[in-house]
């Protein structure tokens, strides 16, 4: 057994098992989501936690789950993700703005507490900052009271420490989410860049097409979030590749929304073509095949005053699109 009341123990024994997990890593050729998976999983079982979540709470763009327990497979993260930044939840921004680490009981009788599944008996938050931004929380989560001992807080000290080291020399997540330019998750442009973007882009004129997948929250009822995420880095590669680098535009807007600046107009329809042909060709993972489709709104800039209205009519659009196909369906 370990003993928690040693530190210095206790730090040997977290800092051994990165490495570890660091090592395996790079001899496997594994990306950054199984390092710090396996890191943060470790943390858990390591204070006997019933299950974890890594939120990224970049500083000018919606927050979002990054990586979770399975036990979350088929929560609706993305939905609890904007519940908690909507409402500025009390147990994230007193961690944000306060301690490393933090704790409360009973979290469930609090009016304001966020959380993907109701009947947590004790919340563990691990504050990760980068370049004195916070960047993310770890959330370690207990069903059960008595399962929590306060000595545990130690372990969770010690263990922040050691994933900001993580995230910070290992990973690409922390400068991501500090510097809000690309979508953590996709590796798109993120919103936060649209919206430093959008100006620019309307004086220079061309063409903006705003895309929402079909029925994408079924792929994650369906088949879990993980399967969701891996299908959204899928799409967001695809549709990357689809238009022409250095001179077009992606950007990851919220969820499965999308947003493309397609600089020549002439190209709008041939583009928009392969982007149908690309998005909806069959995802196989994990033995699953997944099907997306698209509805999108596509505007001509110098047709409007300002790229807020653009942008509104591309929008309502691609919801007129979403509606008939729905009725074609039904």
């Amino acid at each position: 057994m370990v003993d928690f009341t040693d530190a210095q123990k206790y730090r040997y024994f977290i800092k051994s098992r990165f490495y570890d997990i660091l090592i395996d890593a790079f001899e496997d050729g594994k990306d950054e989501s199984y390092l710090l998976r396996n890191a943060i999983d470790y943390v858990c079982k390591l204070m006997q936690a019933d299950a974890w979540s890594l939120l990224l709470t970049p500083e000018n763009a919606v927050w979002t789950f990054y990586l979770w327990h399975p036990v979350y497979d088929k929560v609706d993260l993305v939905g609890i993700a904007n519940e908690i930044y909507e409402k500025r939840a009390e147990n994230i921004t007193s961690l944000i703005s306060g301690k490393r680490v933090s704790y409360i009981t009973y979290p469930e009788h609090r009016s304001n507490w966020a959380q993907p599944i109701i009947g947590t008996k004790v919340w563990v938050g691990i504050k990760i900052t980068y370049n004195e931004k916070v960047v993310a929380i770890v959330n370690i989560d207990y069903f059960e009271r008595k399962k929590f001992l306060k000595k545990y807080l130690k372990v969770a000290q010690i263990a922040a420490v050691e994933l900001e080291r993580l995230l910070k020399y290992f990973t690409s997540i922390s400068k991501v989410v500090a510097e809000g330019t690309l979508d953590a998750l996709t590796g798109l442009y993120s919103r936060a860049k649209w919206e430093n973007d959008k100006g620019e882009l309307f004086k220079a004129g061309g063409v903006i097409v705003f895309i929402d997948l079909d029925d994408f929250k079924m792929v994650n009822d369906t088949y879990g979030h993980i399967i969701g995420d891996d299908t959204l880095r899928i799409i967001g590669k695809r549709i990357n590749y689809a238009v022409k680098q250095g001179v077009d535009r992606v950007y990851r807007y919220g969820g499965d929304e999308f947003v493309i600046y397609l600089k020549r107009c002439g190209e709008c329809k041939q583009v928009i073509e392969r982007l149908k042909e690309t998005i909806e060709k069959p995802i196989i993972l994990d033995g699953c095949v997944v099907k997306i489709g698209m509805s999108y709104g596509k505007v001509k800039l110098s047709d409007f005053d300002n790229i807020d209205e653009a942008f509104k009519a591309a929008d309502a659009m691609m919801y007129e699109s979403k509606k008939k196909k729905k009725k074609l369906s039904s």
